[in-house]
C-alpha cells in the first residue's frame, strides 16, 4: 500500500524495474507518472492532465495498488484568502511578523504580501517587520 508523500525515488524505480521486459513503453510511461503523481501527493486527475494520460488508468492503477492521495493542503484562491480572513478574526490584537503568518496559513511570503497591501486595514505597523491584527469593522465604529 502506497500512500502520498510516503512513497521515494527509490520505490519507484524498485516498482519499474519489477515490471515484465515487454511492457508497452506507453504503458511503462503511465505507470511512471502515475507512481510520480503518488510521491508528489497530485490527485489522479491531477496526474492525468499533467502527464497527458486517461485519468481512468490513474485510478485503475492507485486502485490496484491500494494506493491513496490525501487532499492537498494547497487550495484555490478562494480557499487560501478565507483561511487568511478566518486567521486574522480570530487572532485580533496579536503582533505577528509575515513569516509567522504565511506560516500560520500555509501560504508563501509573497502570497503574503499580496494579501497585505490588499488588505491594510487588517493591519497595524509595530515597528519593522511587526504587525498588530486589528479588527478594521471596529476601527470603523470607533472613528464614527
Amino acid at each position: 500500500m502506497y500512500h502520498c508523500g510516503m512513497i521515494t525515488d527509490k520505490d519507484i524505480s524498485e516498482f519499474l524495474k519489477q515490471l515484465p521486459r515487454d511492457i508497452d513503453p506507453e504503458e511503462w510511461r503511465m505507470i511512471a507518472a502515475s507512481l510520480t503523481g503518488l510521491r508528489d501527493g497530485m490527485s489522479p486527475k491531477e496526474v492525468a492532465g499533467y502527464y497527458n494520460i486517461s485519468k481512468d488508468f490513474v485510478v485503475d492503477f492507485y486502485n490496484k495498488n491500494n494506493a491513496t492521495v490525501e487532499k492537498s493542503e494547497r487550495g484555490s484562491r478562494k480557499k487560501k484568502q478565507s483561511n487568511m480572513i478566518e486567521f486574522l478574526k480570530s487572532n485580533v490584537g496579536k503582533t505577528i511578523t509575515p513569516k509567522e503568518f504565511a506560516e500560520a496559513v500555509n501560504i508563501s511570503l509573497p502570497t503574503f504580501y499580496n494579501f497585505f497591501n490588499a488588505n491594510r486595514g487588517y493591519f497595524k505597523k509595530i515597528k519593522r517587520g511587526e504587525f498588530e491584527i486589528v479588527d478594521p469593522s471596529e476601527i470603523r465604529k470607533e472613528e464614527k
